[in-house]
């Protein structure tokens, strides 16, 4: 599925993490035993510094990988392909937000983040269709539905967009 960056562009701080969670969170449904907890610790990150703004970039960064080699992508060499390609999906959806975290915060960005802008969410999104989570109708109402309701000036923060509204308007017919 080919997104429109521009439009992607377009719309609030938190639309963009939100619709990233959401689609982390459909990927964590791959995962299970020590990796899924990785993926739900960084996942639950993003949540937090969606109500409230308060987890850092490098705390995003850390649940990647720590200096003890623990985080997310500790399990992104899987053996079992299906969990590489989650773990990816979930890597990529806490990299662009310790990205956005960053940005919006104005704090020195490490040189890694420097290529996860909103462009980023291709590779997110083409990572995702591996796992055959959600079909592309889904995926397009939601960013449709985020485009129509979240549209804001550029770095605009706006208001908290829940998952569970992104999980009504994927699920509803059109």
């Amino acid at each position: 599925m080919k997104v429109d960056i521009n439009k992607f562009s377009e719309i609030s701080i938190q639309a963009k993490i939100a619709f990233m969670e959401w689609l982390g969170r459909k990927a964590i449904l791959h995962l299970k035993g020590a990796s899924r907890e990785a993926a739900l610790a960084g996942l639950g990150l993003i949540e937090k510094w969606r109500r409230d703004q308060v987890v850092s970039g490098e705390e995003l960064s850390l649940a990647l990988m720590n200096e003890k080699d623990e985080g997310i992508y500790a399990y992104a060499d899987s053996q079992n392909i299906v969990e590489n390609d989650a773990v990816e999906v979930v890597g990529g959806v806490v990299s662009y937000v310790a990205w956005r975290v960053y940005k919006y915060t104005n704090k020195p960005m490490p040189q890694e983040y420097e290529q996860a802008g909103d462009d980023f969410l291709q590779w997110v999104l083409d990572q995702f269709e591996k796992l055959n989570s959600l079909d592309q109708i889904r995926i397009s109402n939601v960013l449709n539905y985020l485009y129509d309701h979240y549209k804001s000036p550029a770095d605009t923060l706006g208001e908290v967009v829940e998952i569970s509204e992104m999980d009504r308007v994927a699920n509803s017919q059109n």
